[in-house]
């Protein structure tokens, strides 16, 4: 069997030979592999060395320039802290339809309107090949973001475009979670039901 086709140790195996943690007849049967596998024998000298240096206690700091620029890279890495906002229904025309007494009436088109913290959602919600159309937009201060719809059989993601517009993927008949994300705010929860 050439070198190519034999099986090779696992490192975590010779990481324990190094430290001393294996039994004698796995020591003889590992050191027997390594005498014919280079590839085994070099992460094995590798973790001899490392085994070394740490029982001596001599491994080096990094330089304090690198240090400040790992810490620097987790700082910008940290997602910002989030300000999490519950939205308030503030106008749904399947509500206001009802009220005027048309409920038999199928109107082509739904609006339904969402206030949260100095924003306003508006949502336009069609019929499209047995299932909804989800279009909407972020009214307030201008800012990028994104809004997430979660479903029994529904997860999207989609981002707001420069109008802060976004169009949803057809949805089908169900209970579905609206999260919008604008900077360091979220505004969750916002529960619509198709059809109304």
């Amino acid at each position: 069997m050439s070198n190519d086709e034999q099986t090779h140790i696992a490192f975590s195996r010779l990481v324990a030979l190094a430290d001393e943690l294996v039994a004698d007849n796995e020591r003889q049967q590992i050191e027997r592999h390594l005498a014919s596998c280079p590839r085994c024998a070099t992460d094995a000298s590798w973790a001899q060395r490392v085994a070394g240096l740490i029982r001596q206690g001599s491994l080096e700091a990094p330089p304090a320039e690198a240090t400040a620029r790992v810490r620097a890279l987790f700082r910008a890495w940290r997602r910002p802290p989030v300000r999490l906002v519950r939205a308030r229904l503030h106008y749904d025309s399947a509500t206001a339809r009802r009220a005027a007494g048309l409920r038999s009436a199928q109107a082509p088109d739904r609006q339904v309107i969402y206030n949260a913290d100095g924003f306003d959602l508006d949502l336009r919600i069609t019929p499209l090949d047995g299932g909804w159309q989800v279009a909407g937009q972020v009214l307030g201060p201008d800012t990028a973001g994104f809004v997430v719809v979660d479903g029994a059989l529904v997860a999207e993601r989609v981002v707001l475009s420069e109008l802060c517009e976004f169009v949803l993927p057809p949805l089908p008949d169900g209970a579905y979670t609206l999260t919008l994300r604008l900077g360091d705010l979220e505004v969750s929860a916002v529960d619509l039901v198709l059809p109304a």
